[in-house]
């Protein structure tokens, strides 16, 4: 073995020596490293206070839900229905109601389009001797009782083919009027009750006066056998 040796040197190196912290020393230290870790904490504390703080003033002001980031819990929900529009569902009635009415209104003014209206001969589709189709509505010429063309019997068959041909003339010579007839809205069947005119007279009255319809008297009387004396 080298003289020079040293106990203390590992491949020619010496190394540091050890120093051991003594039992006196160690409390101070801990002291220390304490105090540092809970000003450490501390100030960490206060940053994500801040940083909180900053972000709900900042979603406060641009209009950010910062409720997205929240869990949905039992006292959020809770919480979310306290703070509901209490009135909500007063509005929404209230809103029902208006639609309702407005339709109604509506339905109404639809109603009176069809009392003094003028009436272009394009606009109307003939359905038979005494009705026709309006604007999605069947109108009925209130003032004569005229015959069908299902008729009872051939005689009142082909008078209602007449009075159809003559109705049609009528409503192409031009532009006619649309009046209420008075009483009655429409009738069993749903046909609007009116009376037909151009120039002060009557489509229905032109039509009894050549002998293709009858006054209406409040009940249709039958064409056939005893029908036959009215004309």
């Amino acid at each position: 073995m080298s003289e020079h040796w040293d106990p203390n040197s590992i491949s020619g190196r010496r190394t540091r020596p050890v120093t051991k912290v003594g039992p006196s020393r160690q409390p101070d230290r801990i002291r220390r490293g304490s105090a540092a870790f809970n000003g450490r904490e501390l100030r960490m504390m206060i940053i994500v206070g801040l940083g909180l703080g900053l972000a709900m003033f900042v979603g406060s002001s641009t209009g950010f839900d910062l409720s997205l980031f929240a869990s949905d819990t039992a006292p959020a929900k809770a919480e979310g229905r306290a703070n509901a529009d209490p009135y909500a569902e007063a509005r929404l009635s209230r809103a029902i109601l208006d639609q309702q009415a407005g339709d109604a209104a509506a339905a109404e003014i639809a109603a009176r389009a069809l009392r003094g209206t003028i009436v272009r001969p394009a606009s109307v589709r003939l359905i038979g001797a005494d009705t026709f189709a309006f604007h999605g509505d069947r109108i009925r010429l209130a003032d004569i009782d005229a015959p069908q063309i299902d008729g009872a019997c051939p005689y009142e068959t082909g008078l209602a083919g007449r009075a159809v041909q003559r109705l049609r003339a009528l409503m192409a010579e031009g532009p006619f009027e649309l009046g209420e007839a008075g009483g009655r809205d429409a009738d069993s069947a749903g046909r609007k009750l009116r009376i037909a005119m151009r120039d002060g007279r009557s489509f229905g009255g032109i039509l009894i006066a050549e002998g293709l319809a009858r006054p209406w008297t409040g009940q249709p009387q039958p064409w056939c056998a005893r029908g036959l004396a009215y004309l």
